[in-house]
């Protein structure tokens, strides 16, 4: 029988699990440190730490499999076996609690003797391979094989409950009937019960597949909470079958706002409204699309699935969808529906999922398989192959700016028509001492030839400042090209070798980010609005001029790589308003805590000579002149004679123009999914954040061509998995780092929007008659300092309700009493 495991509960894919494979996890010394370490956290009352050791465990997939190591529900096929928790098993210790230890070592000296009592004689007979303590020391995990003709998992679960009354030693755990339930492995210690034919075929199975289960039980599930909804009918759609139509309708039905469902919130505000007559459907309709497009996003196609039909025709329903939101632009939330939102605790985020959950929710969206070596670039594949695991996604984070600098020679159109260069901002991140300098040796081997070149200029420059005379000197100025800039210079210094560079990059490296911001604030200057126009490769320039300052304008193409802690990023990106966080990419060191020391291998002498190949290669289509010395060499020169021996003043070559188009509509294809999961989680974040990704697939692919001498198909296919794997990783990291501040400013600055509206307007609306016309409005807005036309104020007015027309620029309220109602300030 073949069963799966996960390395780590926060890996994509799964790998076949043997017998040998599993006894080799038991006995894992690092396994026991870590349920060691999660147990004594929980029992001191730290859940977060403990959720976090807990996460470090291998997982075992017990009930289902998939060959391909899929995890989702549908692709999962039962292994014939199954699992059952029993939780919280110290509510039934005995007291006093069993001899000796502490009050966790008395829980496990009380499970193991209730499973020896109570359970081992009938294991045989029951189907009971495995038993053994959980990682919180609490529980009691089984794991039997299916010798009933039950057709399901829960079936099985609630039979062996049942056969030895577990349910009077704890809580017995029903979400284990999921096909993709996980089990945190423990140590040898831990192992109650264990037999070796857990591998052998049975010859029972009655146990039908997850999806067909749990997926009709999800349908009926959403077709009861959603009420009318389901009356959506059957629709064309404008791109595709009417079947692929419906498929897009049920994910629209699952769409939310902030965390509760629409189709819920429709069916509460119909409820609260009272449902329309025959005759009053259509107006009824118009005002729940009217009210709901200012939750929805304004799309139609999210109102015409989450609202009721009332048994309206769905052409009908599909015109008034299109016609109200028609205007792209999306009107503040209805005063009415605003209060209802507000009564019902829609309007406030509410917590519904737990905090364990959260943070394994959150460790899963944030990792991303990495390329296999073998299906990765040159350059690349070599580093990155010699990694260890927890340093190979910062590996090719560091390596992007490297060799982006060493490729900016090529140039492209982007998908929106400008021009797009091989330009990054990426910052490894990692608690202090957990090995973030091991980029060093990226740095010094990639830039051997260029560092070569900076020298011998930074020696011009240096008899030229030496044998400087008055202002008649500056005219033999050299104006040398350094590529490599430190972190900490003046702003004229730096602006005067951005132009002295041609539209080449320079590279910056700091080991500490707080070195960074420190250095660009040197000489008075502060580079945040340099580095923003940096990374659109705009032109930024000054109109003053002194001894010491910069004057004139200049193209800016820049790398960054920098290394910190934290710490350091809460400090330095305080201001989420400024658009930085939103140009640096940020890729973590996972936890090294109490963790060997990461080993990384050597290049190997073919390894050696395949990156020293590509080194080559920049520098000659970099440069129009070869090196034919060393910088021993250089230093051995004379002064005078250092123009006539020594090239020192390089010419670059023309730009490289590529073609990407064949690369767009794969990105606009993951543009168009992470919109999806944008929209449906309302996160303004992954929808700012996914634009700027994209555009660094763009930048990262053009890095690409020139790790190439040509490239072909093959190489455009590792080219596209590998921008996707890349922009994937990017994506998550941003949202982990500052999705939550920036989803917090948006939710902010909204909420400070809609009061300022509906505060201006309630402000006006009680203080006008009962029966009022346009000079009563026109008299008032004066006074409440309100410029809104009175045509747009009435027409507002009368869709949301509020008031009804009775002659030539006359109205009445509807409601009398709606005046004496108060919006808190």
């Amino acid at each position: 029988m073949r069963f799966q495991y996960l390395e780590r509960v926060t890996d994509k894919k799964a790998k076949p699990l043997t017998k040998e494979v599993l006894e080799q996890l038991i006995s894992d010394t690092a396994v026991e440190v870590n349920v060691e370490r999660a147990r004594m956290y929980l029992e001191q009352g730290d859940k977060e730490t403990y959720s976090r050791y807990k996460a470090l465990l291998p997982a075992a997939m017990w009930v289902g499999c998939n060959a391909d190591g899929e995890r989702r529900a549908e692709m999962l096929e039962p292994t014939q076996f199954y699992m059952i928790d029993i939780d919280h098993i110290e509510k039934t210790l005995p007291s006093p609690p069993v001899e000796g230890g502490s009050a966790m070592q008395g829980v496990s000296q009380y499970i193991c003797k209730v499973f020896k009592e109570k359970i081992e004689p009938r294991c045989e007979e029951l189907g009971i391979v495995l038993a053994h303590v959980t990682p919180s020391g609490c529980g009691l995990r089984i794991v039997a094989r299916a010798v009933k003709d039950f057709p399901t998992v829960k079936e099985h679960m609630d039979w062996l409950v049942q056969e030895l009354g577990l349910d009077k030693y704890g809580d017995y755990d029903s979400a284990c009937k999921d096909f993709s339930r996980l089990s945190f492995v423990v140590g040898k210690n831990d192992i109650i019960y264990y037999v070796e034919n857990l591998w052998d075929e049975p010859t029972h199975k009655p146990i039908k597949s997850a999806y067909n289960e749990e997926g009709e039980n999800e349908k009926k599930a959403s077709g009861s909470a959603a009420s009318d909804a389901k009356g959506v009918g059957k629709v064309e759609s404008e791109n595709g079958s009417a079947d692929e139509y419906e498929q897009e309708l049920e994910t629209l039905r699952k769409m939310t706002y902030h965390g509760f469902l629409l189709t819920e919130i429709a069916e509460k505000y119909v409820n609260k409204l009272g449902k329309p007559e025959q005759g009053e459907r259509h107006n009824f309709y118009n005002r729940l699309v009217s009210d709901f497009r200012s939750i929805a996003n304004n799309e139609w196609k999210v109102l015409f699935a989450v609202l009721p039909d009332f048994g309206l025709p769905s052409d009908e329903r599909q015109k008034q969808c299109k016609g109200i939101t028609r205007s792209t632009t999306l009107r503040q939330i209805p005063r009415d529906f605003y209060f209802f939102l507000k009564d019902n605790g829609y309007y406030q985020v509410k917590e519904r999922v737990t905090a364990e959950a959260k943070q394994i929710l959150e460790m899963e969206e944030t990792q991303t398989d990495v390329p296999i070596p073998s299906k990765l670039p040159p350059v690349f594949r070599e580093f990155v192959s010699c990694a260890p695991k927890d340093f190979k996604w910062p590996a090719i984070f560091a390596l992007a700016p490297i060799i982006g600098t060493q490729t900016s020679y090529l140039r492209s159109t982007y998908m929106d028509g400008h021009l797009l260069t091989t330009t990054f901002f990426n910052i490894i991140y990692a608690p202090a001492g957990s090995g973030k300098s091991f980029c060093q040796p990226y740095i010094e081997k990639l830039f051997e030839l260029t560092k070569i070149r900076d020298v011998v200029a930074g020696m011009r420059e240096a008899i030229y400042l030496r044998n400087k005379k008055g202002d008649d000197s500056a005219k033999n100025d050299p104006h040398v090209s350094k590529r490599i800039m430190a972190a900490i210079n003046s702003q004229p210094e730096f602006l005067s070798k951005m132009r002295d560079n041609k539209g080449y990059h320079m590279f910056t490296f700091a080991e500490e980010v707080d070195t960074f911001v420190k250095g660009s604030k040197a000489a008075g200057g502060d580079k945040t609005d340099m580095l923003r126009v940096a990374w659109d490769n705009g032109e930024y320039g000054q109109d003053f001029k002194s001894a010491n300052t910069f004057k004139g304008s200049v193209r800016m193409f820049y790398n960054i790589l920098l290394t910190g802690t934290p710490a350091q990023i809460d400090r330095c990106f305080q201001n989420i308003e400024n658009g930085m966080i939103t140009r640096f990419s940020f890729c973590p060191i996972l936890n090294q805590e109490f963790a060997e020391m990461p080993i990384f291998k050597k290049l190997n002498a073919k390894q050696r000579e395949a990156i020293e190949s590509v080194v080559q290669m920049w520098d000659e289509n970099t440069y129009r002149e070869a090196i034919d010395f060393t910088v021993e060499e250089a230093e051995q020169v004379d002064e005078k004679d250092f123009d006539t021996q020594i090239k020192w003043k390089y010419t670059f070559k023309d730009f490289q123009e590529i073609d990407l188009s064949w690369l767009w509509p794969h990105l606009q294809k993951w543009q168009k999914e992470k919109l999806s999961e944008a929209m449906l989680a309302r996160n303004h974040a992954k929808d700012t954040f996914r634009r700027r990704t994209a555009r660094m697939g763009g930048s990262l692919a053009l890095a690409c061509y020139g790790l190439w001498a040509k490239v072909g198909e093959k190489e455009k296919e590792i080219i596209k998995d590998f921008v996707i794997a890349y922009m994937e990783k990017d994506l998550q990291e941003r949202i982990k780092v500052f999705g939550e501040k920036y989803n917090e400013l948006m939710n902010d600055q909204a909420r400070k929007a809609l009061a300022q509206t509906v505060r201006h307007n309630a402000s006006l609306y009680d203080e006008l008659p009962d029966e009022f016309d346009k000079t009563d409005i026109m008299t008032r807005c004066q006074r409440l300092g309100i410029f809104s036309p009175v045509k747009h104020i009435v027409s507002r007015w009368k869709i949301e309700g509020w008031v009804e027309k009775v002659g030539t620029d006359k109205w009445k309220k509807v409601d009398p009493t709606k005046k004496k109602r108060k919006l808190k300030r």
